[in-house]
């Protein structure tokens, strides 16, 4: 009895992990005039389909009151053939969301979606089109995780170099992305931008040798504060105190208000401000740790939340 158990528990666990599945989303928005005959391509996209479906949202004024309401049309292109032709939005047909399922003519490689003017009413009218394309993939077939990634870290103004991932598993090439769902998948790897400090994200995926594509790893740069030597005591016009402080920080030497910025030891702006003589600023909501209190005329304090 205890073994006729176990298969079932078995074959129950089996089919489950099976029956699982995994959104892959491709979008792209657009703004244009409705006479501009815009269009969006989707490719390289993940070929293991369960089902597939196409969101269209559309927002803008589609009257003018120099040629009255407008058309937009779209057709919608797999593999390059038109599956649907002259869909119609604007007029009576009110803007707003659109869903249409593409399930019958999977499995495919690519979709167009082809925008062109209705020649009805004021051509001149901006509308937005923001398309996605959402192919839903049994987990099973997909790679089971996504490329290894690690973090990176660069000063403010550094010379970066493209983003690296390594492939894992059954993985045969990257696919990078700069938002964590939506967007459209690049073969080149990002080079980040190190002008502004923080923290930014980029994503990047896996395909296998039948372009299954795996799920997303994110990246993180993280852009610290390019602080350099003479920026620490050099100066002695001004002194911060009390250091450690765990309530409040001062700066004697001040003569008249100037704005400051707090930054962590990552680099991250954590409070900014303008500074009065003879006042303080909280730092009771900073976690303890180091931190550089950076005024507008560039001098550079360190002190230590406890």
């Amino acid at each position: 009895m205890k073994q006729i158990y176990f298969t079932i528990f078995s074959l129950f666990i089996v089919n489950t992990l099976l029956g699982q599945t995994h959104d892959h989303s491709y979008g792209e928005t657009i703004t244009n005039q409705v006479s501009s005959n815009f269009f969006f391509d989707f490719n390289d996209i993940s070929e293991c389909q369960q089902s597939a479906s196409l969101e269209v949202t559309v927002t803008g004024n589609f009257f003018n009151s120099a040629g009255g309401n407008s058309l937009s049309k779209f057709d919608v292109l797999i593999d390059g053939n038109t599956v649907m032709s002259g869909i119609v939005l604007g007029a009576a047909n009110t803007a707003g969301n659109h869903s249409y399922d593409l399930s019958s003519s999977m499995p495919f490689e690519s979709v167009r979606v082809n925008q062109y003017y209705g020649d009805l009413g004021a051509s001149i009218v901006n509308i937005t089109y923001d398309v996605e394309l959402i192919i839903e993939s049994p987990t099973a077939s997909m790679p089971t995780s996504g490329p290894t990634t690690s973090n990176v870290n660069y000063t403010q103004g550094d010379t970066a170099i493209p983003l690296i991932a390594t492939l894992s598993g059954r993985g045969s090439r990257l696919k990078w992305y700069t938002s964590e769902t939506g967007g459209l998948p690049s073969n080149t790897a990002p080079t980040p931008d190190t002008s502004t400090i923080g923290t930014t994200s980029y994503w990047v995926s896996q395909a296998d040798a039948n372009d299954c594509e795996s799920v997303r790893s994110e990246i993180q740069v993280i852009t610290e504060i390019l602080l350099g030597i003479n920026d620490f005591d050099s100066n002695k016009t001004y002194s911060l105190y009390p250091n450690p402080s765990s309530r409040f920080i001062g700066i004697s030497g001040l003569t008249q208000d100037i704005s400051y910025r707090i930054y962590d030891s990552l680099g991250r702006r954590v409070k900014n401000g303008t500074l009065s003589p003879d006042v303080t600023i909280s730092i009771t909501n900073l976690t303890n740790g180091l931190y550089f209190l950076q005024l507008e005329n560039r001098n550079t304090l360190r002190f230590i939340k406890e």
